[in-house]
């Protein structure tokens, strides 16, 4: 294979990673907007934050996810719905690592708000 068509190959893989990420964080976020939803549901609110909080101590226990990343998810799961809203959604490298390793159980992820 000639150099050029290495570096063509290359190019194509860099922006399938691209947009393969892009998706899943377009993905993760709507999955967190479901999770907001939830939260602000006052059916569903107590549990969906009792289990994130759950989650996060068995990530303490476990001693498998970054002591930084829990501290922030324990940070956001106190604010109020609003300003925890803002943290979770934020467009920031930070809020995208966040809502990759997330608290939150598949039910609020999933989460439709009836109505």
């Amino acid at each position: 294979m000639t150099d050029e068509k290495t570096s063509e190959l290359q190019s194509e893989a860099r922006a399938a990673l691209a947009a393969d990420r892009a998706y899943s964080d377009a993905e993760l976020l709507r999955q967190h907007e479901n999770a907001l939803a939830a939260l602000r549901d006052p059916a569903m609110s107590e549990d969906m934050r009792v289990d994130a909080l759950l989650t996060t101590r068995d990530w303490e226990d476990r001693g498998m996810i970054d002591e930084d990343h829990i501290r922030a998810w324990k940070i956001i799961l106190a604010m109020e719905d609003e300003d925890a809203a803002v943290a979770i959604l934020a467009d920031s490298d930070e809020a995208r690592a966040l809502r990759r390793t997330t608290p939150f159980s598949r039910d609020a992820l999933t989460y439709q708000q009836r109505g």
